[in-house]
């Protein structure tokens, strides 16, 4: 996924906050935090995703390309917020209210992302984007509009998983390999592409590369010359490059 890039790079931003409800440090659930808040979150929720540990400012710094001072500020202003808890000197964690923010973003950002491309039959290589700037816009309810008239569906177009609004379990841990790491005769599904790399998906879209497609690797090359796949109802040639794009389950 890239990395996120929150809309004010500035540490805290009180004036743009909603009143929140007395005695409980968080906002009434029907008005929603700002994007900033949302961003860093979505962020938090990422890294926490690789680590079981405590978050450092500055890994978080890293992830949203700003400073660790601006990284600072805003872990406190979650804490306010009840959003996230922050441990002087060994980082910070989400709350689960925070979790369910960082949640809802990326739920939302994964409909649109579908409504983008199966309404408005946008290319997948621009709708990740386009999501990016339209996630903090489109309400919940909306949303959740959105997702009915689309039929329900589980993944966005790039085949990661859309997470259910009253489930804690994690649906973005799937047990996947990456396509580069198969041996010839290794047999299964082509689950997820990376999003991060429009070109790359320009040119699978061109090859018929897509999540949901049946995958058996034929041979590889030496050298790093790439591997023979059969995917779909083709055999190509996929580069180490693009394989290291390509996420992949085993079948029987």
């Amino acid at each position: 996924m890239q990395p996120l890039h929150p809309r004010s790079l500035g540490g805290t931003e009180p004036s743009a906050e909603r009143p929140r409800t007395p005695g409980t440090g968080l906002r009434r659930a029907s008005l929603p935090f700002s994007p900033a808040v949302e961003d860093y979150a979505k962020a938090l929720y990422r890294l926490e995703q690789q680590s079981d540990d405590t978050i450092s400012t500055g890994a978080l710094a890293a992830r949203l390309e700003i400073s660790a001072p601006s990284a600072s500020n805003m872990l406190r202003h979650l804490a306010e917020l009840g959003l996230a808890t922050v441990s002087p000197g060994r980082g910070a964690r989400l709350t689960p209210a925070g979790r369910r923010v960082a949640r809802g973003v990326i739920r939302r950002h994964r409909i649109i992302e579908r409504f983008l491309m199966d309404a408005l039959k946008m290319p997948w290589d621009c709708i990740h984007e386009e999501a990016d700037l339209l996630e903090h816009a489109v309400s919940s309810r909306v949303g959740e509009a959105m997702w009915e008239a689309l039929g329900r569906p589980e993944r966005d177009p790039h085949g990661d998983p859309i997470p259910a609004l009253d489930d804690e379990v994690d649906p973005d841990k799937d047990v996947l390999e990456l396509l580069e790491s198969w041996e010839p005769g290794a047999i299964g599904i082509l689950v997820r592409v990376s999003d991060a790399h429009p070109e790359a998906l320009r040119y699978m879209a061109d090859k018929g590369i897509a999540p949901g497609l049946p995958v058996r690797v034929i041979t590889r090359e030496p050298f790093g010359a790439g591997q023979r796949v059969h995917i779909g109802t083709h055999d190509q040639m996929i580069g180490p490059e693009l394989a290291r794009l390509i996420f992949v389950q085993r079948t029987e």
